[in-house]
């Protein structure tokens, strides 16, 4: 199969979907039982350019390498759906559908996804009414990277406790 659109390639290729070439697996890496950034799947979804490049280029310095983008709130649900990525970074203020609105029905669809909000108006009332909505995080615009490894590392030990409780 010949994909022609580089972005939609990179997507399946990030998640699984298609493989670009055939590796061997080290058993020792198959039996390590602490899981790192790479292992995860991110969606940033903010209708600011700038803004998904940035935090698109922290995560990858974090050890992120699975990282999806969205401009609007109903293609970071779309996108949400089709490949299931483990964190989701959505900012309120949106076209097309909010990030209010997209983490109501992405909480109620995927209860255990980690969704971030992300925001430059941090009113009480912003904070509030996201984490009533069931945001695990909240971020603000502009963020400091310090703020933004918290988020994540809060993240990566609730996936390693979750692992030890298996």
């Amino acid at each position: 199969m010949v994909i022609d659109d580089e972005e939609l390639y990179r997507e399946l290729l990030d998640f699984g979907y298609v493989v670009a070439e055939v590796e061997e697996k080290d058993d020792t890496q198959a039996e390590q039982s602490v899981t790192s950034a790479m292992d995860y799947g991110v969606l940033i979804a903010d209708d600011t350019p700038l803004m998904l490049d940035t935090l698109e280029n922290h995560l990858k310095a974090i050890g992120f390498i699975r990282i999806l983008r969205a401009n609007d709130g109903e293609i970071a649900m779309a996108k949400v759906g089709r490949y299931r990525p483990e964190v989701v970074f959505l900012d309120i203020d949106m076209p097309r559908r909010n990030g209010l609105e997209a983490l109501e029905i992405l909480r109620e669809e995927f209860p255990d996804l980690f969704i971030c909000m992300l925001s430059a108006h941090s009113s009480l009332d912003n904070v509030r009414t996201a984490l009533s909505k069931g945001a695990s995080g909240f971020l603000v615009k502009p963020y400091q990277r310090t703020r933004l490894e918290h988020i994540l590392n809060q993240f990566l030990s609730t996936q390693n406790t979750a692992l030890e409780t298996d």
